[in-house]
């Protein structure tokens, strides 16, 4: 008898532990997914929706002071095809040589000059067949430590003391970075 409960407990805690299991890696609840990600994002900093009529759905937020858009893409009622993290920057020194050795070294996102002559950083997220909660956070992760890495190479290469985000902050204020 003792077998046999122990054998029923075992099977019922190995069901318990794939079910959790599966709900880790599932995708996230029956919400729209630009809203999901918003509410992500807010872990990372600040974030503010901006969704205008008729537009695809955006918001505005900052990663340790630096100022970002998220961008949806291809929208069709709660799913997007693409979601798109970008940065730009104004003030810094539009150097290509320095642009090419970041996309090259980096390979976190994309850096480019734009139309306006402005630096842009853009993280790129397929989420065609759908993305889970983790995959999103992982991508979130991912797209902080592309920007933050290439504010810091900018503020270097411009001569910019970077030891501290207090004064790279106050550098990056001066030198008008936005989105």
């Amino acid at each position: 008898m003792k077998k046999v409960s122990l054998l029923v407990f075992c099977l019922f805690l190995l069901l318990v532990l794939a079910s959790f299991a599966e709900a880790l890696d599932s995708p996230l609840p029956d919400s729209p997914l630009p809203k999901r990600v918003f509410e992500l994002a807010k872990d990372f900093g600040t974030a503010e929706w901006k969704e205008e009529n008729g537009e695809s759905p955006y918001f505005e937020g900052s990663m340790d002071g630096i100022n970002y858009i998220c961008i949806f893409t291809a929208c069709h009622e709660k799913n997007c095809s693409n979601i798109i993290l970008r940065s730009n920057f104004s003030g810094f020194n539009k150097d290509l040589t320095f642009i090419n050795t970041f996309n090259r070294d980096t390979r976190v996102g994309k850096v480019y000059l734009d139309n306006n002559d402005m630096i842009v950083f853009d993280y790129f997220i397929n989420v065609d067949k759908g993305i889970t909660r983790e995959s999103i956070i992982s991508c979130l992760q991912w797209f902080r430590r592309g920007l933050t890495d290439l504010v810091a190479q900018l503020s270097e290469k411009d001569g910019l003391i970077q030891n501290t985000a207090r004064k790279v902050k106050e550098k990056l204020r001066e030198k008008s970075v936005s989105f």
